[in-house]
């Protein structure tokens, strides 16, 4: 399936700021099981990954994202 299809992103969009954060953070959790589901081995590439990740996470903490309404 093609993730820019309409048809893969109907339904999904948040409807207010509170769904947005829990969709980010489900695409967080989704992103860590990926890397897992990859089998990228303990190496120099994996710990970058986990690092953009926890930068990523981190940023996201600090931020104040809201959904634009209208």
């Amino acid at each position: 399936m093609n993730i820019n299809s309409a048809a893969y992103w109907q339904g999904k969009e948040p409807k207010n700021t509170e769904e947005l954060n829990k969709q980010i953070e489900r695409a967080l959790l989704a992103i860590r099981q990926w890397v897992d589901v990859a089998n990228i081995k303990n190496s120099e590439d994996r710990v970058m990954i986990e690092a953009q990740i926890v930068w990523l996470e981190e940023l996201l903490k600090l931020s104040d994202i809201n959904l634009k309404t209208g």
